[in-house]
């Protein structure tokens, strides 16, 4: 059993979301909390999606099961782009600084999903 899914069955039963993904809990939780107008929502599942094409291909696009997913997500991620690496091919390449922005959002998402949560008597 994951930690996310140990994290859902933690959860109320009228809170449970059987989905069972991080995107989808995510979402749950901005949409519960009425915290959905921010953009690191859409962004997360694009970065998702990079971070799984770098963790498990290489950041190899050829390599990745969803390559044109993978293209359009890194299309709308600023600091990110494929660039031709020689004999490997399209690979994906991460500007220096460009996930610290992401990283903040979302610290930021998670802090006010928590504080709304909490005072709607969600958690």
């Amino acid at each position: 059993m994951s930690s996310l899914q140990k994290s859902w069955k933690s959860l109320p039963k009228n809170l449970q979301n059987p989905q069972g993904s991080a995107t989808s809990l995510l979402k749950y939780f901005a949409t519960k909390t009425s915290l959905t107008n921010t953009n690191i929502v859409a962004d997360y599942p694009r970065l998702v999606e990079v971070r799984n094409a770098v963790v498990h291909h290489g950041g190899i696009v050829d390599n990745y099961h969803k390559p044109k997913v993978l293209e359009k997500a890194v299309d709308a991620l600023k600091g990110f782009s494929i660039t031709d690496w020689h004999f490997l091919g399209e690979c994906i390449k991460i500007d220096r600084g460009a996930l610290d922005p992401y990283i903040e959002h979302m610290s930021q998402l998670l802090e006010n999903i928590h504080k709304t949560a909490h005072e709607g008597e969600l958690l």
